[in-house]
């Protein structure tokens, strides 16, 4: 009798166990995918607000004269296959977030000619957490435009 109350107690004691495991497990990768947009958010916006003048701009990448360190430079944000990229006049391709889901991750103010504010919307699915969407958008104000 004793050994089947015991048993009865460590399954149910088992069961929240592994359920406060997998309840870490999703807030974990939730709170690393929402620190891997902030990132990327952070670094587009400030590359975009010091741009000069944007030469390419369509739904899923745009091209700018910008400053970065104080130095004039041209750099492409681009997203493809799920993936947002950043390369500057050199060539040099950086790989900045991976799993996004959203294809139109840029939208310009003015439509036509040199904008004055530029959106990025950034959505993805934690890897761990398909049934999960996470979204950033900012609204960014060119200032030397």
């Amino acid at each position: 009798m004793t050994v089947s109350i015991f048993a009865i107690v460590l399954t149910a004691l088992l069961g929240v166990f592994i359920s406060v495991q997998r309840s870490q497990a999703y807030v974990t990768d939730r709170s690393e995918s929402m620190d891997q947009l902030r990132i990327a958010l952070d670094r587009v916006s400030k590359e975009v607000r010091q741009a000069t003048t944007v030469t390419t701009k369509t739904p899923t990448s745009i091209a700018m004269s910008t400053y970065v360190a104080g130095a004039a430079e041209v750099v492409t944000w681009s997203v493809t296959g799920g993936v947002l990229r950043r390369t500057n006049e050199w060539g040099s391709t950086t790989t900045l977030l991976r799993e996004i889901t959203n294809t139109d991750v840029f939208t310009y103010t003015p439509a036509t000619g040199n904008p004055l504010v530029v959106t990025v919307r950034l959505e993805m699915r934690p890897r761990h957490s398909p049934n999960v969407r996470l979204e950033l958008t900012s609204e960014i104000r060119l200032r030397n435009g």
